[in-house]
């Protein structure tokens, strides 16, 4: 179930992307929703492109966060794990969830 999960986040997030930077033949889509968390010390992947996407996003009105966590590399273990899974609950709670 894992596996399918983040199948769907990962096409998602490509969709999401696609969208903010405006790949012909991707539409800006009003009701999408994106949440991202980044690590400031992430030596794989620059802080600076999930900013410049949330940018993209916040140009376009695309309901957008971005959640960056002190101290963190890439990929996130130990309480930084807990933290960016208790946010991607909070975030699927809060835009998702019918009320």
């Amino acid at each position: 179930m894992k596996w399918m999960l983040r199948s769907l986040i990962i096409i998602a997030f490509a969709l999401c992307v696609a969208q903010a930077y405006g790949i012909e033949g991707v539409e800006i889509v009003p009701d999408v929703v994106y949440g991202h968390k980044h690590g400031d010390k992430d030596e794989l992947v620059p802080l600076e492109h999930s900013e410049n996407i949330l940018a993209e996003f916040k140009k376009h009105k695309v309901t957008s966060e971005l959640l960056v966590i002190k101290g963190a590399g890439h990929g996130f273990r130990g309480e930084d794990g807990e933290l960016a899974a208790d946010s991607l609950v909070a975030w699927f709670e809060k835009h998702l969830l019918k009320k």
